[in-house]
């Protein structure tokens, strides 16, 4: 497994919540652009060996 980063890890903590998190969200929190948020959520889950999904509101969370 790869070692997570402290951005990394706190990528997972956020798609753990219950709400999940959208890329607005995302963009906020780290200060990065969209297409960039999305690259965050991919290199996060693979680092863990997770995947998220997305909502029909557009969130992203774990998934089950």
């Amino acid at each position: 497994m790869t070692k997570l980063s402290p951005q990394h890890t706190r990528v997972l903590q956020l798609l753990k919540l219950k709400r999940g998190i959208s890329l607005e969200e995302l963009c906020t929190e780290f200060g990065v652009q969209r297409h960039s948020a999305r690259a965050v959520i991919t290199l996060a889950c693979q680092a863990a060996g997770v995947t998220a999904e997305r909502d029909e509101k557009g969130r992203y969370r774990l998934a089950r």
